[in-house]
């Protein structure tokens, strides 16, 4: 059912960038395809451009709401999701039938997971998988902190990140310069892709060099064997596979690697460690639409016809830029479920190294879980081409979120991989979850960081392996809770080991008795505990947010026969906390405290008969 809704005031990109990006495209769609990302389709590209032109003598001849949401259709398309939510808002602002389902994942997908949640609700519709993914797990993970790298910007494209322990390689479609220049040369767009190289330390590159060893190169891996494996493009901008052998110190020979069966282009190619598994990425048709990844067997010299990975990893959209960091295959999609907006990064386990070197009978390929990579190696836009380097000490990844040009970007980190996760739902006594409980991570007396739950009351936490933490759950009107993990991921399949814990806070009531034994010191003694104080301090939190209610406390000491004795433990400890209660707040008014040397037998605390001290605490 339609309604009225109005632009929400983003800051959108100014209209000038979209023209110098779409003749970009125009280019490199005409001079060569782009394997890294999407390759472009020029026909897409030129019915936008013109659009473009359109939009702007808009003044003289008006532009109709279903053409402005045709035009975010090609942009979604095209993965231009900025210019497409322009194209949408001004469609809904001439016809508010227009926000629709498609407006929803418009919003996804330049991270308005909010908006996008609103949306749907008052379209009348559930939730996309996707959208309930990144509501939940929108927040980034504290480890990992994502660095841009500023000196390795291309206009177009960067794509084929291969990392080293010195050296990351990656290919683009030009040399770096400023992706929005208007003097951009035919040789600064290149016919054909540049081969780059940059030295990296820390999670930080330096500039980066061009290999122009081997012309019309954009790919370069190698096999355990020795053997040096190339991608090269032909005119039409397929890519195809070839051997590169050298004959002598000076001479080299190519020769393209034919597989069983058929032929195929082929992107992106990476080995396990064995050699036996070859992994790709190819747009052949008998995938299950657009890219998937394929794997092929090296048996006799020669590679098997490839073989489907299968829809456990491979859906009817988009999987590239595949790499493999010790037993765990990395891959880009757009397709799966778990999706914050675009491409994201994904992991599964490929095969169990340890237990047996056979990589094709070690595990079944392709039938392990998929993991989502989570923010901020994952974000709104496209993220893809993660590679780790060999001893886990950082990576590199390529991301198209910067929102000041319309280039992909390579970022990286240069923190230790293998976090771990804790992850679950906080729920009251009724069973209904609880957003925005504050969640505080400590190690030992230290705090290390806070976040809070999410949509539907879900959390996570990210955790470095082999550690002891202790998790506090806190909100309004609910006691603390408590909770003591050891991360421990070796057991666990997947990149980042996940560990689920579900929480239940218990609300505060009135007319309800708690009863509590480990509010003092042992035995006689007067002053409180430090449980206590943690205890107490929820108690005295609850009574100053309620100044209309009393804390009623009764208290019991009978540690000995003599009665006297008792009730002088009975003033200490009441006067002791008393004075904890007014330091933290609660004013005397608040406070009535009973004393008692006897147990009493209906009292909801159901201890034996021969308990010695106890406290009740009651509101009312």
């Amino acid at each position: 059912m339609p309604f009225n809704l109005f632009p929400p005031p983003y800051p959108i990109n100014n209209t000038k960038h979209i023209l110098p990006l779409l003749l970009l495209t125009l280019m490199a769609a005409a001079l060569s395809a782009q394997p890294g990302r999407l390759r472009s389709n020029f026909a897409l590209a030129h019915e936008l451009v013109s659009f473009a032109e359109l939009d702007k003598q808009s003044d003289i001849a008006p532009v109709s709401a279903r053409q402005y949401s045709q035009a975010a259709d090609l942009c979604m398309r095209m993965h231009y999701y900025r210019q497409a939510l322009l194209y949408k808002q001004k469609a809904i602002s001439i016809d508010s039938s227009h926000c629709d389902s498609a407006y929803v994942e418009i919003l996804r997908c330049n991270g308005y997971y909010k908006d996008a949640a609103t949306t749907c609700y008052r379209l009348g519709g559930p939730l996309p998988g996707n959208l309930r993914f990144a509501l939940s797990y929108s927040s980034a993970n504290p480890l990992i902190e994502a660095g841009l790298q500023h000196s390795v910007t291309a206009p177009g494209f960067i794509y084929a990140l291969h990392c080293t322990d010195t050296t990351l390689q990656f290919a683009a479609t030009g040399i770096p310069v400023d992706p929005l220049s208007i003097s951009l040369s035919t040789h600064q767009l290149g016919a054909t892709p540049l081969r780059f190289a940059a030295n990296h330390k820390g999670g930080y590159l330096g500039y980066p060099d061009i290999d122009m060893s081997i012309e019309n190169c954009s790919y370069s891996v190698d096999h355990p064997s020795g053997i040096t494996y190339i991608t090269l493009q032909d005119p039409a901008g397929r890519s195809w596979l070839y051997q590169l052998r050298k004959k002598n110190a000076k001479k080299q020979k190519i020769r393209r690697v034919k597989f069983e069966g058929f032929a195929m282009t082929v992107e992106h190619p990476v080995f396990t460690r064995d050699g036996r598994i070859m992994i790709f990425a190819s747009d052949y048709e008998g995938g299950y639409g657009g890219y998937d990844l394929w794997y092929s067997v090296l048996a006799g010299g020669h590679w098997s016809m490839p073989h489907n990975l299968g829809t456990n990893i491979n859906t009817s959209r988009d999987e590239l830029s595949p790499s493999i960091f010790n037993q765990y295959l990395l891959f880009a999609s757009n397709g799966h479920q778990n999706n914050y907006g675009g491409l994201d990064i994904y992991s599964t386990h490929l095969m169990d190294w340890n237990s047996c070197s056979d990589t094709v009978g070690a595990i079944s390929l392709g039938h392990n879980p998929v993991q989502n990579l989570f923010a901020p190696i994952n974000s709104p836009f496209d993220d893809l081409e993660l590679s780790l380097s060999p001893d886990s000490s950082c990576g590199y990844w390529v991301s198209y979120r910067d929102s000041n040009t319309l280039s992909g970007r390579i970022y990286g980190f240069d923190e230790q991989w293998f976090p771990s996760m804790l992850q679950g739902v906080v729920y009251d006594n009724y069973g209904t979850t609880l957003p925005n409980v504050k969640i505080t991570l400590m190690q030992g007396v230290r705090e290390l960081y806070t976040t809070h739950t999410g949509y539907g009351g879900n959390y996570h936490l990210f955790l470095r392996p082999n550690t002891a933490y202790t998790v506090i759950f806190q909100k309004d009107n609910y006691f603390k809770h408590s909770l003591n993990v050891k991360t421990d991921p070796s057991s666990s399949h997947d990149l980042i080991a996940t560990q689920t814990s579900n929480i239940t806070l218990s609300g505060y009531q009135t007319n309800h008795t708690y009863g509590h034994l480990d509010v003092f010191e042992p035995n006689a003694g007067v002053e409180l505990s430090q449980q206590g104080r943690r205890t107490l301090s929820d108690f005295a939190r609850f009574a100053r947010e309620n100044p209309h209610l009393t804390i009623h406390v009764t208290m019991l000491c009978r540690h000995t026969t003599d009665k006297k004795f008792n009730a002088l433990v009975n003033r200490h400890r009441s006067a002791n906390l008393t004075t904890y209660l007014r330091n933290n707040g609660v004013p005397s008014s608040q406070i009535k405290i009973t004393t008692i040397s006897e147990l009493p037998p209906d009292y909801h605390l159901k201890l034996h008969d021969n308990i010695k001290n106890a406290l009740w605490i009651e509101y009312k």
